[in-house]
């Protein structure tokens, strides 16, 4: 077991840099250091006693080393998408339409490096819903303030954001907390009250992305709880309040997309449904977004293999809200295929070591790629990802070995035995 100091020390860097509070410090002018240098010192010490955990162990079996090779597939995606990035930076087309080159991708590789030293540092999976609270109650507290006082932090004006300042990100950043925080193998008290913190957060921020993704992750974690827990004597009503909550949240928060209309559940402005698709602000269909689509498709003809480089979406009226297009459109089909690559082998790894919780984050991150043309370019996404696919990899590799063990005594055995 890690030492308390170090646990501290560990969910002060989370509270710090994934909720991102950091950013919006940095924003106003209270930081003494850029952001960037400030997660580099921070996680320099954890990097460091991971390095030496893997030197004394012999860089062979073990901890530090089943994570090396358990993620080698997911780094080396993710290494791919970000080499593409940077050479589609030299792209004429980025030039000519004045984007200046970016090296994001490759600190997003540094973000995704630094999560998995905290797992090759000795976290595990029992400590990941700890370790994340801190940043759950900042994101929180932040997002109340602004629901009783917009503006507070949003740039969003009525929209609640906390200190991530954007309502879309707000949103995303506390589902995806929760799903890397609830237990998944049996209905728990706390992770009722985690997923009805989460769902008030979700409709504060009136993000539509956010509730849809909240709804995803609720049912998933029902599916799991009531199939791995309530066959085992958990209170199977637990798991249905939990989700007529959810459906009940889901439902009023379809009725506003703005905050301040929340508090009117007959407001003569807002009466679509969750199944309404014939208006350009209901839950499942928004004529804004369908634009921004249209923009980056306009720009795909003479274009499908190579795209126009990285950063061009930036050149035009609307991004693509919509990773799979950011990256079609910019990185060509070179950056297409290696974000499917990227999200495939995440997907691949959750299902062979047989964890929830790494499934669960890949299907909150893979869903959000729909919503988010920057989602590669955020921390907290890759931090909790590197988090999550650090901590469920040693022991997965480890049951793995001990079947490997006890296949080879079986066969032992029976070569043993007289023909």
């Amino acid at each position: 077991m890690l030492p308390r100091l170090e646990l501290l020390y560990m969910s002060a860097l989370l509270a710090f840099f994934v909720s991102p509070l950091d950013n919006y410090l940095g924003s106003i002018g209270i930081l003494p250091l850029r952001p960037t240098i400030l997660f580099v010192a921070g996680f320099l010490p954890v990097a460091i006693v991971a390095a030496v955990r893997w030197v004394q162990s012999g860089m062979r079996v073990g901890d530090p080393s089943d994570l090396v090779s358990s993620n080698s597939h997911l780094t080396i995606a993710f290494t791919f998408v970000v080499a593409v990035a940077l050479l589609w930076n030299i792209h004429p087309h980025v030039a000519a339409a004045g984007v200046e080159p970016s090296a994001v991708r490759l600190y997003g590789l540094i973000n995704l490096g630094a999560a998995l030293a905290l797992a090759g540092a000795g976290v595990r999976e029992c400590h990941v819903a700890n370790l994340l609270l801190p940043a759950m109650l900042v994101m929180i507290v932040t997002m109340y303030a602004d629901f009783r006082a917009p503006g507070t932090f949003s740039v969003d004006g009525y929209r609640a954001a906390g200190v991530a300042q954007n309502s879309n990100v707000a949103g995303f950043v506390v589902v995806l907390i929760t799903a890397a925080s609830l237990t998944y193998e049996r209905v728990r008290l706390r992770d009722l009250v985690l997923l009805a913190v989460c769902g008030m957060g979700v409709v504060w921020t009136s993000s539509r992305a956010a509730i849809l993704v909240f709804g995803g992750v609720v049912l998933f974690w029902c599916q799991r709880s009531f199939s791995l827990g309530t066959l085992r004597g958990r209170a199977p009503w637990l798991g249905v309040a939990t989700v007529a909550v959810a459906v009940v949240l889901v439902v009023f928060a379809s009725y506003s997309v703005r905050v301040g209309e929340a508090y009117d559940w007959v407001a003569a402005r807002r009466v679509s449904t969750i199944f309404a698709v014939d208006g350009p602000e209901t839950l499942i269909w928004s004529v804004d977004r369908m634009r921004c689509a249209r923009y980056s498709l306009d720009a795909l003809p003479g274009h499908w293999i190579l795209g126009h480089g990285t950063g061009f979406t930036r050149s035009l009226v609307m991004g693509p809200h919509n990773l799979f297009l950011e990256q079609w459109v910019s990185n060509g089909l070179p950056g297409l295929l290696g974000l499917c690559w990227l999200l495939g082998v995440g997907f691949l790894a959750a299902v062979r070591r047989g964890s929830s919780l790494a499934l669960a984050t890949m299907l909150v991150i893979s869903v959000q790629c729909l919503f988010s043309h920057n989602l590669l370019d955020e921390r907290a996404p890759l931090l909790i990802l590197g988090l999550v696919m650090g901590v469920t990899a040693v022991p997965a590799a480890g049951r793995q070995r001990a079947l490997a063990r006890d296949a080879a005594a079986v066969r032992g055995k029976l070569a043993g035995q007289p023909a």
